[in-house]
Order: C-alpha cells, then sequence, then structure tokens
C-alpha cells in the first residue's frame, strides 16, 4: 500500500540538517537557521518554501517526491543482490 504524499510531511521526516545541506548547496534559505528549528516542525522552511518560484518549487517537489518514493519501496536481498518487488527474479 502506497504512503500518502505531502511536501510538509516530508520535511518533518527528514532530518533539518539534511535540509539545511540540500538548501544551501542550492543557494537557498542562507539566512535560515536549520540549527533552532525544532526537529518535525518545518513551519518557517515550509512558508518560506511556498514563496519560491512556482518553477523552482515543483522541480524541487518532484526531487522530494522521488525520494519518499524510494523510501516506500520494499527491497529483498537474493543470493546477495538487493532486489526490488518489480524486478523479475
Amino acid at each position: 500500500m502506497a504512503r500518502h504524499y505531502s511536501t510538509k510531511d516530508f520535511f518533518r521526516q527528514i532530518p533539518n540538517a539534511l535540509l539545511a545541506r540540500y538548501f544551501h548547496e542550492r543557494g537557498l534559505f542562507r539566512d535560515m537557521d536549520f540549527a533552532a528549528m525544532k526537529e518535525t516542525r518545518p513551519d518557517e522552511l515550509f512558508s518560506a518554501r511556498l514563496e519560491l518560484p512556482d518553477g523552482k518549487r515543483n522541480a524541487m517537489d518532484t526531487e522530494f517526491r522521488e525520494i519518499f518514493e524510494m523510501s516506500c519501496e520494499k527491497v529483498y536481498r537474493i543470493h546477495g543482490e538487493d532486489v526490488l518487488p518489480s524486478q523479475s527474479l
């Protein structure tokens, strides 16, 4: 069963240090104090993200959704190989 995705929930699940790294590598939110932001409380970040142009926000959402989907996949180890259920054996 697929899990529901939302950007706000995604931000809650990712440690602040990784969120800071992601945004800083893209030159965004450099003056936001990610260390002071409470874990699982990304309200300031979510609000700031809404101020970005649609194209930039949509591109990020695509990346976030891909990361989320990978975290939902089940991986089985068969004879020392990682196999996704969608792969044929």
